[in-house]
C-alpha cells in the first residue's frame, strides 16, 4: 500500500513538472542600448558576451529600434556574431524606426554580438536606442 502511494506521488510529481514546463516557456533575453548624441563612423554601438546559449531570430523578431533625430540619408547599423556579420539595422532617410534584417542564428556561451555604427556619417542621426529579444535555446544533451 505505501509503495504503491509513493509511486503514484511519484508519477504526479513527474506529470506536474512536465505540465509546468510547457507552461511556462524560457523567458527571452533582452539586451536594451542606447547611445545618446550621434552615434560614431563605423564604430561599436554595442558588444555583448553570451553567457549562455541564445538564438536570434529571423529579421531579429520582436526586437525594436528608435531614433530620437532621424537621419537625413541612410543609416545602416551591421550586426555581427563574432567575426562574421549576419544582418543589418536600416534607417531610412527621415525614419525614426528603422527596419530589421538578419538570418536567424546561435550564439553559445563566449560567444559575441557586436552592433557596428554606419560606416557614413549622418549629420542628423541622433540618440538611437535599440533593443534586441534573444530566444534561450535549450540544453543541448551532453557530449554534443
Amino acid at each position: 500500500m505505501k509503495f504503491t502511494a509513493i509511486l503514484l506521488i511519484l508519477i504526479s510529481s513527474v506529470f506536474a513538472q512536465e505540465r509546468h514546463k510547457a507552461e511556462h516557456k524560457p523567458r527571452p533575453v533582452t539586451l536594451p542600448m542606447f547611445q545618446p548624441g550621434p552615434p560614431r563612423v563605423d564604430d561599436f554601438f554595442y558588444l555583448f558576451i553570451a553567457t549562455e546559449d541564445v538564438k536570434v531570430p529571423a529579421d531579429c523578431r520582436g526586437s525594436r529600434s528608435v531614433a530620437a533625430i532621424a537621419p537625413a540619408g541612410a543609416a545602416v547599423f551591421q550586426l555581427f556574431a563574432n567575426d562574421v556579420m549576419f544582418g543589418t539595422v536600416e534607417f531610412a532617410p527621415g525614419d525614426p524606426i528603422p527596419h530589421f534584417t538578419c538570418s536567424p542564428i546561435e550564439l553559445h556561451a563566449g560567444d559575441a554580438l557586436s552592433v557596428i555604427t554606419p560606416i557614413v556619417g549622418d549629420p542628423k542621426l541622433s540618440d538611437v536606442a535599440m533593443t534586441f529579444i534573444l530566444e534561450k535555446v535549450s540544453a543541448r544533451p551532453t557530449g554534443q
